[in-house]
C-alpha cells in the first residue's frame, strides 16, 4: 500500500539560472517523486537534483560548489514514461515551445538533503518543480 507524505514545491516560476533554497528531508522516505512544469514560450534548460548525506541541512550549501567540507552530488532520475535513466551530467535537457509536464522518480538511496538546479536556462519561460515524498510499506 502506498501512504503519500508530503508535497514540496523546490522551484516556483523560476526565470533564471538557480538552485533552490528549500531543501528537502529524504532520510524517511523509500520514494521521491519529482514533476517538472514549465509554462510560456519556447525555452531550453536544464533540471538536475542534488543530494547530500551530511546530518544537518545548515552543513550543505547546495548553490555553492561541492568540496570536501561542502559534500554533495547529483542523483540519479529516472523518466516516468520510458524509464529509462538520465545520466547527472546532461540531466534533464528541456526544448520546448508550449506548456510541457515531465514526472521522474529521483534515487535517493542513503541521501539525506534534496535540492534542484537549473542551468543553462534560456529564453521566456517559468519553471516549476515539484516533489512527493511516500512510502509503500
Amino acid at each position: 500500500m502506498w501512504r503519500w507524505n508530503t508535497e514540496y514545491q523546490l522551484l516556483t516560476n523560476a526565470t533564471a539560472n538557480s538552485t533552490s533554497t528549500k531543501t528537502v528531508f529524504t532520510q524517511d522516505f523509500r520514494h521521491i517523486w519529482l514533476t517538472v512544469s514549465s509554462s510560456n514560450t519556447a525555452f531550453t534548460g536544464t533540471i538536475r537534483v542534488k543530494g547530500s548525506r551530511v546530518k544537518d541541512w545548515d552543513d550543505v550549501a547546495f548553490a555553492t560548489a561541492s568540496s570536501q567540507t561542502n559534500k554533495w552530488s547529483y542523483l540519479q532520475i529516472t523518466k516516468n514514461d520510458t524509464w529509462a535513466n538520465l545520466d547527472w551530467a546532461t540531466w534533464l535537457a528541456l526544448t520546448a515551445s508550449s506548456d510541457e509536464v515531465y514526472d521522474f522518480a529521483v534515487n535517493v538511496d542513503w541521501f539525506n538533503w534534496m535540492a534542484v538546479e537549473l542551468s543553462s536556462y534560456s529564453w521566456s519561460w517559468n519553471v516549476t518543480v515539484d516533489i512527493v515524498t511516500y512510502n509503500n510499506q
